[in-house]
């Protein structure tokens, strides 16, 4: 009997390091993801106030030319 309390216990302890596992692994792809998304977040963000910044000098450019 206690041979197979003793896998029984094993066997839960594998389960048990099995579960922590998962949890870091989805910790670990949540954290990705949200640094993924606050990069490109932030890129979006340059990206369009980069291109809002040379429509204006085209049109300023413009403006003083005529």
């Amino acid at each position: 009997m206690s041979g197979l309390q003793e896998e029984y216990l094993q066997h839960q302890t594998k389960i048990e390091q099995l579960r922590l596992s998962i949890q870091y692994i989805r910790w670990y792809l949540v954290s990705l993801i949200l640094l993924c998304l606050i990069s490109a977040i932030i890129f979006f963000c340059y990206f369009t106030s980069y291109i809002t910044n040379f429509i204006w000098s085209i049109g300023f450019t413009i403006l003083t030319l005529t």
